[in-house]
């Protein structure tokens, strides 16, 4: 595109200066022959050669340099353009260097304000994702996977486990007269019991476990990469011992 964009701007250059050279040569010997008769005809073609001359190399020097500062711009805005249809949005946008007050500085501009908008939509397009993807696959009070998910990771668990004759097992834990605790304190209270009962979970069991909430007041957690049999018995006691610890909650 910019090899079409040089060539409009050089032919038509090219032409007049062309142009130019030709009605120079012609005036000039008109000129010559009128006002100037009593130069030899030999000594004004010579003149008239170098001034042809020195046109034609002016147009030689002039031409590149008109050429440089026509699609130097354009060629950069390319590259950005390029940069920019690849853009990722951790990544700063390619922005150009304002160089001037005209038509290339304003063009400029505007790319500059397009592709730093373009970003900004694209970071809150991933935040938004994110937000989508924690909403389809955990748990909203607990943080927790949900059934979906956790369903989905552990047969992935489950079937490296197969794979690498590795043992696993799976704890269900549920909380003794929660419904009782909802319609006595209300939800608000049985939902912070519930997040609190998640963070103790957590914090019992170990790094290659892995627990959901499933629904209401009841949980799963999957015992991964199990050593020994007695290792399921540890982390259950674990788990038990820390829930005999009484929760507080409001004044509760």
């Amino acid at each position: 595109m910019l090899r079409s964009i040089r060539l409009k701007i050089l032919v038509p250059l090219s032409c007049a200066i062309v142009l130019a050279m030709t009605l120079s040569s012609v005036l000039t010997k008109q000129f010559a022959y009128h006002y100037f008769s009593f130069l030899k005809q030999e000594v004004m073609f010579s003149i008239l050669a170098v001034a042809v001359l020195t046109a034609g190399l002016s147009a030689l020097i002039l031409i590149p340099i008109l050429s440089l500062v026509l699609t130097q711009p354009l060629e950069r805005l390319t590259v950005a353009m390029r940069r920019l249809s690849v853009q990722s949005s951790d990544d700063a946008p390619p922005l150009l260097t304002v160089e001037s007050d005209d038509e290339i500085g304003e063009l400029s501009l505007s790319f500059n304000q397009m592709a730093n908008q373009l970003v900004e939509s694209m970071r809150q397009a991933d935040v938004h994702a994110q937000a989508l993807e924690a909403m389809a696959h955990y748990d909203f009070l607990t943080r927790l996977p949900n059934r979906t998910y956790f369903l989905e990771q552990a047969q992935r668990r489950l079937d490296r486990a197969a794979g690498d004759d590795r043992r696993s097992a799976l704890l269900f834990l549920d909380l003794d007269r929660f419904k009782h605790i909802n319609d006595t304190y209300g939800h608000r209270v049985g939902d912070k019991l519930l997040s609190r009962f998640a963070e103790r979970l957590l914090s019992q069991i170990r790094a290659p476990d892995y627990p959901a909430r499933i629904g209401g007041d009841e949980f799963l957690v999957l015992i991964d990469d199990i050593g020994r049999i007695d290792t399921i018995g540890r982390v259950c006691r674990r788990i038990i011992g820390s829930m005999q610890n009484a929760f507080t909650i409001e004044n509760h």
